[in-house]
């Protein structure tokens, strides 16, 4: 028998392709903070963001309007037109604040700077409160408590405090080498674990992250192709690591995963590394919009090329 899923079923399933873990959903908040040209960005984790994840922008903020649509699922503010291969944004598929309230207790305060007053609005397990006004600087703070509560199943799934808290310091760590004239600080179990402030460069900023030493064993990468450009960083073949963790892809100022970037990479540095070692690399690539596919993948960590050969 053939039978059409509840609204709540349906949201809870669209959540899952989105929120994998507390990382995720801090991927889509900071993404939508920039997107709304934040400049300064604070982020607060209790038990690895499972109990809170609160992050706070100081960006354009949200109308009445614009607050209500914002948890609605497919309303977004980043798709100006119909055309799926012109993405211009970060966070375009308008689903992360709809998703996140779906699975967790979500509360979301904002002032826009035109607004005399600030707005606040909850949403728990996909169902909203009104809208009611409320004291706010403008920006905006999002709040989400108790990932997954009303998902018992999900929530056995989800790791250790600690693990939990690894994978949102490397969410934050690529999208600060992605976005050095934004400051970003972390707060853990309310004790400050790192800040890093504007960075007048991308150079700067990827010392920040990963260390000095790395900066003063790199050769500088700057090249055009095809209206592709490429710049960053890679270590020279004496300096290297015993994993490819610290090796980082940004696409169109997106991190992103790509099997054939990785192996490029490697295979650039074969017969030159140890066996088991790994070279570090900070590399750009920019592209023009129409010839990347952004939405393959629902965490938007992926993406698919039109000319593989010339990348």
């Amino acid at each position: 028998m053939i039978r059409l899923l509840p609204p709540h079923l349906i949201n809870q399933i669209s959540a899952g392709e989105v929120i994998e873990r507390p990382s995720s959903a801090l991927k889509e908040l900071i993404e939508n903070a920039i997107d709304a040209e934040a400049k300064n960005i604070e982020i607060t984790l209790i038990e690895g963001g499972k109990r809170l994840l609160s992050i706070s922008d100081d960006g354009k903020g949200m109308n009445k309007e614009e607050l209500f649509l914002s948890v609605e699922r497919h309303a977004t503010s980043k798709l100006p037109t119909d055309d799926l291969f012109n993405i211009n944004f970060l966070g375009f598929r308008g689903e992360a604040l709809a998703s996140i309230g779906a699975v967790s207790h979500l509360k979301i305060t904002t002032k826009a700077e035109a607004e005399e007053t600030g707005l606040s609005l909850e949403v728990n397990a996909g169902k909203k409160s009104e809208i009611t006004p409320t004291a706010h600087a403008k920006g905006t703070l999002i709040q989400m408590r108790d990932l997954f509560y009303n998902l018992p199943a999900r929530l056995k799934f989800l790791k250790s405090d600690i693990s939990e808290l690894l994978a949102s310091k490397e969410v934050i760590y690529k999208i600060a080498l992605a976005y050095p004239e934004v400051s970003f600080t972390l707060f853990n179990e309310k004790k400050k674990l790192f800040f890093f402030p504007k960075a007048p460069s991308l150079k700067e900023r990827a010392r920040d992250i990963i260390d000095a030493s790395f900066m003063e064993n790199t050769l500088d990468i700057k090249a055009t192709r095809d209206g592709m450009s490429l710049k960053g960083f890679i270590s020279i073949p004496t300096y290297t690591r015993a994993t490819s963790k610290d090796q980082y892809f940004i696409v169109n100022g997106r991190a992103i995963k790509d099997k054939m970037l990785y192996g490029i990479l490697k295979a650039a540095y074969q017969g030159l590394l140890f066996q088991g070692r790994f070279p570090i690399a900070v590399l750009y690539l920019d592209i023009p919009h129409q010839e990347i596919d952004m939405n393959v993948h629902p965490a938007k960590t992926e993406v698919r090329f039109q000319k593989e050969a010339s990348v």
